[in-house]
């Protein structure tokens, strides 16, 4: 009888981890707004140049600094990586930011996204670039889609708005907009 019910078992527990595989890529996925819409919400996006929509990166938060008063209202965060995401950066993460991955987060993820502290170990996932802006050069992780702190996971991302895209650094944090209300920020 055992030889009769095997198969369909098997058959049966396969099907089931296929599924579980497929809901948990799905809700990764689901993290990630579709290629078209990364840069939705940030000012001036001809600056910053997508290596990858969607890309995890893990490491302690070195250092944090809102960029208010003429800067763009974001929090410059500098992650040192954790090895396995040492490729992120590139000779100006090491030379301009201290060997270390750039984060931001912009003022549409205020109340959306935690404020990070200093020593904390965080992952991420957002949209990889090269911010090519004068005086810059380096990757960062610009937008943040989620991250992950102590096991909870918090998202943000283009549905909460963001600043208008000819904006620049002096004016994007007064024009940001999150669900029509001016953004909370940091």
């Amino acid at each position: 009888m055992w030889r009769v019910l095997l198969p369909p078992v098997i058959a049966l527990v396969l099907l089931v981890q296929a599924a579980a595989s497929s809901s948990a890529r799905t809700r990764a996925a689901s993290t990630c707004p579709p290629a078209a819409d990364v840069l939705k919400g940030v000012y001036h996006p001809q600056r910053l140049t997508v290596l990858s929509p969607c890309k995890k990166a893990a490491g302690t938060v070195m250092h944090i600094k809102h960029e208010g008063g003429t800067g763009d209202g974001d929090l410059h965060i500098q992650l040192k990586l954790d090895p396995a995401y040492a490729s992120l950066k590139n000779a100006e993460n090491d030379s301009g930011q201290g060997g270390n991955l750039v984060v931001e987060y912009m003022q549409r993820d205020g109340g959306h996204l935690p404020r990070p502290v200093v020593g904390q170990h965080v992952v991420l996932k957002g949209a990889w670039v090269l911010d090519t802006a004068p005086s810059h050069g380096w990757r960062e992780i610009h937008p943040v889609w989620s991250v992950t702190v102590s096991g909870h996971t918090y998202k943000s991302g283009p549905q909460n708005g963001g600043s208008p895209p000819n904006d620049n650094a002096s004016n994007s944090e007064a024009d940001c907009v999150d669900h029509g209300h001016a953004c909370t920020g940091y």
